[in-house]
């Protein structure tokens, strides 16, 4: 069994302008296992990294002005790097407390095509390879009456269809800093709220 030991240092640099951190990442699983990590945020994209046993990989950043700052990464380890991790590296809570992610699980040659929204706000169109994410960050208005859908398709066609319920305030307590994610798989599609077990939620082609 492999272990992957992820640490993540916040280092806080406090301005007169603007806050920041530095995150690092260390391959702590075994002699001869890679790390390969791959970090973004809404406005920036950390690159490809691959680290030996004992290696570590580290960025810093800025906060944005206005307090929304959240970076992901995705990790892998294992042979042929068959273990795969996803996880929100840093968030700022103050302003986008919510998370939103769907993850394209499904087998190598499909697509995934997402198209999310709500009442007041568009998230456009996103297409991802096997193994891809698209994510999208928010806050729950004052009124504790936030729901966003997604449409998603998936397939080496796209030829499978299903509209989900991506996130609605009154399932969630009003406070709530959820992290969400949606994996779509070849026989549905599963949630898992905070980290918890993946539960089938969704067929396809709106079959019961």
């Amino acid at each position: 069994m492999f272990r992957l030991t992820i640490i993540l240092i916040l280092l806080s640099v406090y301005t007169e302008q603007a806050s920041g951190g530095s995150i690092f990442l260390y391959n702590q699983v075994r002699h001869g296992i890679l790390m390969k990590v791959h970090c973004k945020s809404g406005d920036s994209d950390m690159g490809w990294h691959v680290r030996k046993y004992g290696g570590n990989y580290g960025f810093d950043f800025k906060d944005h002005i206005l307090d929304k700052t959240l970076y992901w990464c995705n990790v892998w380890s294992g042979p042929n790097f068959s273990r795969n991790a996803s996880f929100v590296a840093y968030e700022d809570k103050k302003v986008y407390p919510i998370y939103v992610a769907c993850y394209i699980h499904v087998r190598h040659g499909s697509l995934m095509k997402v198209h999310c929204k709500s009442k007041d706000n568009d998230m456009g169109w996103h297409v991802r390879k096997y193994g891809g994410v698209y994510g999208f960050d928010f806050s729950d208005n004052i009124f504790g009456t936030t729901l966003f859908w997604c449409n998603i398709w998936q397939g080496p066609h796209l030829e499978h269809f299903q509209v989900i319920v991506a996130f609605e305030s009154r399932q969630y307590p009003h406070d709530l800093n959820a992290w969400i994610r949606w994996s779509v798989r070849g026989d549905g599609i599963y949630q898992s709220i905070n980290g918890a077990t993946w539960k089938f939620k969704y067929h396809w082609d709106n079959k019961l």
